[in-house]
């Protein structure tokens, strides 16, 4: 991973981003470490636009994780390169958006107000925040401004109270959440059931023999039961 070719890194970089790629699902801390170390190559090859897209990785897997400090830290140095090498003002003050809202999510509204040169909107949305608006908070966070950052970042914004952030509980699986059919057999035929699994469980002609038997003899065997209740 630390292979080098003609001064720079690009083999090792296309590992980590590799591998945090296969491990994002279900490590993703480990995984928003990956694409951190890719950022920090890219760095040292002058590659800064390449390192935003690697900490942008890194983000979206810590904000996905309601890792909000470690997504805060990510943020400020994403921030930090459109305000100084790629000298992207408007890319900065959306990273100022995010960052207010992921303080809001940590309920920290006095470091949301430090973040810097805020938009009328982030200055709206901590203000809502503070009060307890919740009208004015939908409305805030259907803003285009904020839906059109990443998406878990829009997602937390959504979900924004005077306390933090209360993220739904994630629906259970179809699979997990279904219960098993119940048989159709009902009173003997549950039984007759689980003497089949029995019997033929044991590979012997007798065995079948006595399951066969069983079988014809369950209907005159209700029969009777059925005659004797009536008598």
């Amino acid at each position: 991973i630390n292979a080098e070719y003609g001064g720079t890194n690009p083999t090792a970089v296309t590992c980590y981003s590799k591998g945090a790629e296969s491990l994002a699902a279900h490590l993703p801390a480990e995984a928003a470490n990956l694409y951190l170390a890719a950022a920090e190559l890219e760095l040292t090859n002058d590659r800064p636009r390449d390192a935003v897209r690697a900490l942008v990785g890194a983000k979206k897997l810590r904000a996905k994780a309601r890792d909000y400090k470690g997504c805060i830290e990510v943020e400020e140095r994403v921030r930090e390169l459109y305000s100084g090498e790629l000298e992207s003002l408007e890319h900065a003050r959306k990273c100022n958006l995010t960052l207010v809202i992921l303080h809001l999510a940590r309920g920290d509204a006095v470091a949301a107000r430090q973040c810097g040169d805020l938009s009328n909107l982030a200055d709206d949305l901590i203000s809502a925040v503070e009060s307890g608006d919740e009208e004015s908070l939908r409305a805030l966070t259907a803003s285009g401004e904020i839906i059109y950052l990443d998406t878990e970042i829009a997602k937390i914004a959504r979900h924004l109270t005077l306390d933090g952030v209360h993220m739904p509980e994630q629906a259970k699986s179809g699979a997990a959440a279904k219960k098993p059919a119940p048989s159709r057999a009902t009173g003997g035929g549950v039984k007759l059931s689980a003497d089949r699994a029995a019997l033929f469980s044991r590979p012997n002609q007798e065995n079948r023999d006595e399951l066969l038997g069983r079988t014809k003899k369950t209907p005159a065997s209700a029969a009777a039961a059925a005659a004797a209740a009536a008598a």
